[in-house]
C-alpha cells in the first residue's frame, strides 16, 4: 500500500536466461522492463499487479508477481478559516472529504473537542490566546492536512467611569 504513482521494484535477477517485466492489471510505465531493479511509473489509483518472468530458449517460462496498491491522495483538506472569540467556545468548521476519512486534533493551547470525527464539531474550555487545531484526512497510506487557530480574547476590564454627578458650574472632576 503506498501513497504514490512509482515505485522501485526489487526482483532478484536471473542466474540463467533474461527476465522482463509486465503489467498483468492495472497500469504503469517502466523504465527498462529487463532491469529487475527497474522504476515503474504512472501506476493506477487501486491494486496493480506486475509480474517478473524468466525466459530462457525452448525451456518453459517462470513468472512470479508483486501487487501495489495505490491510494488517492486527500484533495486539499480545508481546516477553515483563523478567528478569534470571546467565549471559550466556539465550533470547528472543516470542508468534508472528497476522498478518505477526516479526524481533529489539538496541536497547540487548550481545548475539547466535542466530536474528533465528524468535520463539524463544537468545541469547549479554549485556552486564552491562540489555539491550534489540525484536520487530518487519511486514505490508506495517504495522510494531508490543514490548520486553523482560534484565538480566544481575554474580555477586557470593566469600564469604571466613576460616579453620576450633577454639577452648577462649567467645570467639574472626574
Amino acid at each position: 500500500l503506498i501513497c504514490a504513482t512509482a515505485a522501485s521494484l526489487n526482483a532478484e535477477s536471473p542466474g540463467t536466461g533474461t527476465g522482463n517485466w509486465s503489467v498483468a492489471s492495472g497500469s504503469g510505465n517502466f523504465g527498462n522492463p529487463a532491469d529487475p531493479k527497474d522504476l515503474i511509473n504512472n501506476l493506477s489509483v487501486g491494486e496493480n499487479i506486475l509480474v517478473w518472468t524468466i525466459s530462457s530458449g525452448a525451456c518453459a517460462p517462470e513468472s512470479d508477481s508483486v501487487r501495489i496498491i495505490v491510494s488517492a491522495n486527500p484533495v486539499n483538506p480545508d481546516a477553515g478559516t483563523d478567528f478569534s472569540v470571546c467565549n471559550a467556545s466556539a465550533g470547528l468548521n472543516a470542508g468534508q472529504p472528497l476522498i478518505g476519512t477526516g479526524s481533529w486534533s489539538l496541536v497547540s493551547g487548550a481545548a475539547q473537542i466535542a466530536d474528533t470525527l465528524s468535520n463539524i464539531s463544537g468545541i469547549s474550555n479554549l485556552g486564552e490566546g491562540p489555539n491550534v487545531f489540525r484536520w487530518t484526512v487519511v486514505n490508506g497510506a495517504c495522510v494531508a492536512f490543514d490548520l486553523v487557530t482560534i484565538t480566544r480574547d481575554i474580555p477586557p476590564s470593566p469600564a469604571m467611569a466613576g460616579a453620576d454627578q450633577v454639577i452648577c458650574s462649567d467645570t467639574t472632576r472626574l
